[in-house]
């Protein structure tokens, strides 16, 4: 039916553009209805060659630019393939007097580098294997991707999660508040790795936290001790060294030097670590630590972290 109406378009003078249009637009909606997926190989790759000869067919850029942004593309080399398509649509209209892009030309060319660079990350964090045109259309449309972080992270895929983190970091800066800081925190499983979790709060998450939300340092800084004390449970093989380093992060992550005068007892809080109870139990915590390892390494004495606390340096010698 489409190449009749071609013809006839064609026949009449009629806008043949518009039957090309149609014709894209219904395969849009059957890409979009997960009925041309990857694994249907022949449906989809004939539809795709069908979809790339239609859109040289098409003058209007700007349906081209956003018809390549739309499409959920069942593949991620086809996905690619058609956003580099896209460019060289709208270089091709390049404003040749001004010698650039205009202004509509540009916000077009911003919207094609955010598809590539949400397409890159959805194809690293989840894999070629998990790839799938339903779920790049969501990815790629996904206002806050600060809520897929939160699922990885609660479905235990941590690399997945720090990953997107790691990409998308900025475009959570403006929304990121205590509740955003309650929610990350609260959607860790105590089954992450402690050596995991410092590399990662230690390098991205404590530095980004002092930075949006200063004001989240006692949220931040009593959750670091609870889950440094609750390693004596769940890490009981690596105890109390893992525990140890856990609630340093804060400080190595603040300031490397001032752990070494946490550790010497020469620490001389900043005027606004003063009123912050928080920071003094994790600095307390973190000299005990210290002392627990001591005790464990060089007279292979062994106390629970709760025993240590109530002890006096008289009964520990007692117990030597």
């Amino acid at each position: 039916k489409f190449e009749e109406a071609e013809r006839f378009a064609i026949q009449f003078a009629l806008d043949v553009e518009l039957v090309y249009k149609v014709k894209l637009n219904i395969a849009l909606e059957n890409f979009a209805a997960g009925s041309l997926e990857a694994h249907n190989l022949s449906s989809w790759q004939k539809a795709v060659a069908e979809a790339k000869t239609d859109l040289h067919k098409v003058q209007d850029d700007q349906f081209v630019v956003k018809y390549c942004l739309d499409v959920p593309w069942p593949t991620f080399e086809t996905a690619v393939e058609m956003l580099h398509y896209a460019k060289k649509r709208i270089l091709k209209k390049e404003d040749k007097e001004s010698h650039g892009l205009s202004e509509v030309q540009a916000l077009w060319m911003v919207e094609v580098f955010r598809a590539e660079a949400r397409l890159t990350t959805f194809h690293e964090a989840y894999g070629p294997e998990k790839f799938s045109g339903i779920g790049w259309s969501k990815f790629v449309n996904n206002e806050d991707l600060f809520n897929d972080v939160i699922l990885q992270l609660q479905e235990g895929n941590q690399k997945c999660a720090e990953y997107i983190w790691l990409r998308h970091q900025v475009e959570f800066e403006n929304k990121f508040d205590l509740n955003r800081l309650q929610s990350l925190l609260d959607s860790l499983p105590a089954s992450v790795p402690s050596q995991e979790l410092c590399l990662w709060f230690g390098n991205i998450i404590i530095p980004f936290v002092l930075r949006i939300v200063p004001e989240g340092k006692k949220i931040l800084v009593k959750w670091l001790e609870h889950r440094a004390r609750s390693l004596e449970l769940t890490e009981k093989a690596n105890w109390p060294e893992n525990g140890l380093q856990m609630a340093e992060a804060y400080f190595v992550a603040k300031k490397p030097k001032e752990l070494e005068l946490i550790t010497a007892r020469l620490w001389i809080p900043l005027k606004k670590d003063i009123d912050c109870e928080e920071v003094y139990q994790l600095k307390t915590l973190v000299n005990n630590l210290q002392e627990l390892v001591d005790l464990h390494r060089k007279y292979n004495c062994r106390l629970a972290l709760s025993e240590f606390e109530k002890e006096t340096t008289a009964t520990i010698v007692f117990r030597m």
